[in-house]
């Protein structure tokens, strides 16, 4: 079984107004490499063992920026994984030995900026991941012209959260036994975010659960960043046994669903 053992953020102070609202931005000296940097660096440091395994989702991390980060961080010997996609990114943690301690590093560089990490399987046991599962779906369409893309990826996007979605995590909780009502906290994220909102209230989530991600939502947070700190953010408000529905959605397609439980 997956444990969560610890988690940290940094978000830039530096803000600027993008569409009416305000968010993080990085400063002339904050990259990606930094905000990683900051977000893990206290981690590391409440660690019993080494990291052995790092998934990194970033916007424009590459392997030089990468190698840059496992140098200021002073960790070697690891098998490190880059991606865009963090469905990709935890089912490569999932997978590693669970006698081995992994982080993941998600990390925004251009506005909202700010980065997420998450530990896992150390010494420390902060939460238990009691299901994880990936479903990768191949609608048959016809291909859009590129003037009607964003249209055709909308509609896409509308029949696995608005028609799908709400019956994969339903059969999510009938396997675990588990009520609507008791997933205190709802995390997650999707290109377009009210579809999974929608989802999780035909699912019949209680309307509290929605509360966390609805706000950073509203604050501007917004892709991948956004539903590791709702995850985050539900663990730190959580008390012992209560329960997280973690569902993302992949432009690709790609659909990730997790129940997670606070120790």
């Amino acid at each position: 079984m997956l444990r969560i053992s610890g988690w940290g953020m940094y978000i830039p102070r530096k803000t600027i107004v993008v569409e009416d609202l305000e968010v993080p931005a990085p400063s002339d000296d904050e990259d990606s490499v930094t905000m990683a940097y900051e977000a893990s660096l206290r981690l590391l440091g409440d660690l019993e063992n080494s990291i052995k395994n790092l998934a990194v989702v970033s916007d424009d991390m590459d392997h030089v920026k990468l190698g840059v980060l496992l140098s200021l961080l002073d960790v070697s010997d690891v098998s490190a994984h880059i991606s865009q996609d963090l469905t990709e990114a935890l089912t490569f943690i999932n997978k590693v030995p669970r006698n081995e301690t992994s982080m993941l590093i998600v990390v925004n560089s251009r506005p909202p900026a700010g980065c997420a990490a998450l530990t896992f399987n150390d010494v420390a046991t902060q939460a238990k991941v009691l299901f994880l599962k990936t479903l990768s779906e191949n609608l048959t369409f016809t291909k859009p012209s590129s003037t009607k893309l964003n249209t055709f990826m909308d509609l896409i996007h509308e029949v696995l959260l608005l028609r799908k979605a709400p019956k994969l995590l339903s059969n999510v909780l009938k396997e675990l036994a588990l009520e609507p009502s008791e997933i205190s906290y709802l995390a997650g994220w999707a290109p377009k975010l009210s579809y999974l909102i929608k989802a999780a209230s035909r699912l019949g989530l209680p309307s509290r659960a929605l509360s966390i991600l609805s706000k950073l939502s509203a604050a501007g947070f917004s892709n991948k960043l956004l539903a590791v700190m709702a995850l985050i953010e539900s663990l730190k408000s959580s008390n012992t046994n209560d329960k997280m529905l973690f569902a993302v959605l992949e432009e690709s397609g790609k659909f990730l669903s997790s129940v997670i439980e606070r120790i």
